[in-house]
């Protein structure tokens, strides 16, 4: 991810509920959905969603005053409970 741009560039942080969950399960399971619906209300009719295990990224279209927004899980439980 070295090519964010920090004018540019926005990233949305997901963060889990109380429990020790699996690293990246939100991301997997709510991730898709609200990249999906954010892909839907930026200005612009050509942004993309690439999807990858780690992240999502969304391509902007050029017409938006961004050009990624990046979507990422943070895992704050310890592997012997919380």
């Amino acid at each position: 991810m070295a090519d964010i741009n920090t004018e540019t560039d926005h990233g949305v942080l997901l963060i889990h509920g109380i429990g020790n969950r699996e690293p990246k399960s939100t991301l997997k399971e709510q991730g898709g959905n609200l990249a999906s619906h954010i892909t839907k209300i930026i200005p612009g009719n050509n942004s993309k969603l690439v999807k990858n295990e780690d992240f999502y990224k969304i391509k902007c279209a050029d017409s938006s005053p961004y050009k990624n927004i990046y979507m990422r899980e943070v895992h704050w439980a310890k592997d012997d409970g919380y």
